[in-house]
């Protein structure tokens, strides 16, 4: 994932080691995944690359906002609950 480093749910992995990932399914709000993470790391080199891939791989263009710095969130899944 990439996020800034003064997002609220940045800090708050970086302080508990946890995140929690929820996806819902837009057509059947019924059908869900959550995601729980163990924080492996935080890395601030290549993230700026990191999210530009991203944005042109979903928005077609590339995601620049030079106010912000971003760190690469690197997460290990550590358990999960689905409904469908």
């Amino acid at each position: 994932m990439n996020g800034g480093p003064n997002r609220l749910w940045v800090k708050r992995a970086k302080r508990t080691g946890r995140l929690a990932l929820f996806f819902i399914d837009p057509k059947n709000m019924w059908r869900w995944v959550l995601l729980q993470t163990r924080l492996v790391e935080t890395i601030g080199d290549g993230a700026d690359e990191h999210i530009d891939r991203l944005s042109q791989r979903y928005l077609g263009m590339p995601y620049r906002n030079p106010k912000i710095d971003r760190l690469i969130v690197k997460l290990e899944p550590s358990g999960s609950r689905s409904w469908s």
